[in-house]
């Protein structure tokens, strides 16, 4: 009989095999990992729940004989790619650490091996986790006879390795739909060449596919970056998503742009790693893949696989598809990269993507990887390299998602507005005691005429007061200012989320999502009437300038505010003859300070309508600067 031996000290596993892995669908993808490193063509993985749970893993690999076992599944540690970098399809392996194995402890207490090479030699044991660590044993052999494989489940030359995980530690009753929808994003293999078929009992299998995985009929904008990437591009062109709505970049052509080009990162980037024995080493740091946004979020939900599940089953189904997950070398490297590339914008919760990093998992240079195969070393420079570029790319795909809904809400609101005005022009044709009179006074060509020309008053009005806006044009030194100017228009019943551009507040602040001078170029095409705060702080900030700039050349309309300059320092090409409200202002801050200001504001309110009205510019005194007044 062979005899099998653990090349480890035990209390090792003891230590890290209950802890190493932490999730099932995690533990279980590597087991399948070791299938696709045997060359199988199928990995079949089975869910037994019940009073006694199990979890088997069987392939069509070219298997093991007990000399094998010993060597490459029992030597903890083995680094397979320094002696068997590819797999006998002559595919790059996923294994390196030899520790994968042991995380089958954090699932299972009791691990069964059976496996078969050519000629029909055998090899099986049993790894009992109490025996190994608690009485220092070593795992027992299975003899020949009790070496049994799933009919079927064998290659044609009668190879393949089956293993059984028993004296489950978790609670794998409700894990199976939740591990369908985690391994079909664990591996980005070609599932043509490696089918994995997974089932709940005494099921049929299902197959893996990732046809499953149609972001791209979901998505709104996307940024594809390698040529072999363009395709995806291409699928979001064609899918049912207005043109209007859809934003479609590829880094290649997008350099060309030199507007865009400023706004992404560089790829390929010279950079220093660390070689294999810690010798620095300049490298061409690349990365390949693809991010973007989805329609919406509700979406990602048609994405998750629940085929025959229960309706309790289908409530705790839960896979989080908003996400940027790292693959190298085919297989996922970290599951979700997001929350530390994100711009902490509302839009980031759309955010989906794939990146391929294969310098991750290069043999050449010092292994980065995690122990728990999870993530990656957050201080190697490739890592930083590539958090730094994925952060580029967020922010300009998440700015577009903002274009994107931003044009979306004004298309939207037009469409409300002309349902309404539809509903006005209805209401008046047909209900009115004026149309009734029109139509006896009138004929039928002259009440049409009527009809219209009151519909195009009616809508000539309402477009007037919701476009009309005040963008009052500060730097953040004064904003306190700016907030008391606000206060006063609140007090005269004006919509301010709406009729207002204020940055310091963040009620009618730039929306989330939007470039603040895209966001401003575009409401500079509008009725914008701008209230200039000048101070010897705004000629420090480059956005108020800006602004400046943009009302002289768009000729509006605009008032004048010195807090603590006087207007002849107000610098051309504004006019600075508009009087505005400096002696209010100066007065009132002389005497209550800042915090005091808003006292005052129905005092001052008379002034400011003024200005928005028309009214030609006149400077207010209050009575008195007593602090009762």
């Amino acid at each position: 009989m062979a005899e099998y031996r653990i090349t480890i000290d035990k209390k090792v596993i003891a230590i890290l095999g209950p802890h190493l892995y932490g999730d099932t669908a995690s533990i279980i993808a590597e087991l399948v990992s070791n299938s696709y490193d045997a060359g199988a063509d199928n990995c079949w993985v089975t869910i037994r729940t019940g009073t006694a749970p199990e979890v088997v893993i069987e392939d069509d690999g070219v298997g093991m004989n007990p000399d094998e076992v010993n060597k490459y599944f029992l030597d903890i540690g083995y680094d397979r790619r320094e002696e068997r970098p590819l797999n006998p399809k002559g595919k790059p392996v996923f294994g390196r650490k030899g520790i994968g194995k042991l995380a089958a402890f954090s699932l299972a207490k009791r691990i069964e091996l059976y496996s078969s090479v050519k000629d029909g030699q055998k090899a099986g044991c049993i790894l009992d986790f109490d025996k190994i660590t608690k009485e220092n044993r070593e795992p027992d052999a299975i003899l020949d006879e009790g070496i049994v494989f799933t009919a079927g489940r064998l290659s044609a030359n009668g190879t393949g390795t089956r293993i059984v995980l028993k004296q489950i530690q978790k609670n794998i009753n409700t894990t199976y739909y939740h591990l369908v929808n985690r391994l079909i994003r664990n591996f980005n293999v070609d599932l043509d060449e490696f089918k994995i078929l997974i089932a709940k009992n005494d099921e049929q299998p299902w197959t893996l596919d990732y046809a499953q995985l149609d972001f791209f009929k979901k998505m709104d904008t996307i940024m594809t970056i390698g040529p072999e990437y363009k395709l995806k591009a291409d699928e979001v062109r064609k899918n049912d998503i207005p043109e209007r709505y859809k934003r479609v970049f590829a880094y290649e052509d997008s350099l060309a742009d030199e507007k865009v080009r400023g706004r992404l990162p560089t790829i390929p980037k010279p950079i220093q790693a660390l070689g294999k024995n810690g010798e620095p080493r300049e490298i061409d740091f690349a990365f390949k893949g693809w991010i973007g946004t989805i329609v919406d979020k509700k979406e990602l939900n048609a994405l998750v696989y629940r085929e025959g599940a229960s309706g309790d089953e289908k409530h705790r189904i839960s896979v989080n598809d908003n996400r940027i997950t790292i693959y190298s070398r085919d297989r996922i490297g970290e599951y979700d990269v997001l929350p530390k590339v994100q711009t902490e914008e509302i839009y980031d919760s759309y955010v989906i993507g794939e990146i391929h990093v294969d310098v991750f998992e290069d043999n050449a240079l010092v292994d980065m990887a995690i122990s728990n195969r999870r993530g990656y070393e957050e201080t190697d420079e490739r890592y930083m390299t590539l958090t730094d570029a994925l952060k580029l790319l967020v922010r300009f795909i998440v700015n577009h998602k903002g274009d994107v809904q931003e044009l979306r809400r004004k298309d939207k609101k037009e469409q409300e507005e002309e349902e309404e005005a539809d509903k006005i022009k209805k209401s008046f044709a047909e209900k009115t005691q004026t149309m009734s009179i029109l139509e006896r006074k009138l004929d039928h060509d002259e009440c049409n005429a009527v009809v219209e020309e009151n519909f195009q008053f009616m809508r000539a009005a309402r477009l007037s007061q919701s476009t009309k806006k005040v963008l009052i044009s500060h730097d953040s030194e004064n904003k306190e200012f700016g907030s008391f100017l606000m206060r006063i228009f609140e007090l005269l019943d004006w919509d301010l989320a709406n009729s207002f551009i204020f940055t310091s507040d963040a009620r009618t602040n730039v929306p989330h999502g939007r470039d603040i001078y895209e966001y401003l170029k575009d409401q500079f095409r509008e009725d914008i009437y701008v209230v200039f705060l000048f101070s010897r702080d705004f000629y420090d900030s480059n956005v108020c300038v800006a602004e400046t700039g943009a009302a002289w050349a768009t000729n509006k309309s605009h008032s004048n505010v010195v807090v603590d300059i006087d207007f002849g320092d107000v610098d051309r090409p504004i006019n600075n003859a508009k009087c505005g409200l400096a002696t209010v202002i100066r007065g009132l801050m002389g005497t209550v300070g800042a915090c005091g200001l808003c006292r005052h504001a129905e005092a001052v309110s008379w002034t400011v309508m003024g200005r928005w009205s028309g009214v030609e510019d006149a400077q207010y005194q209050p009575e008195s600067t007593d602090e009762s007044n």
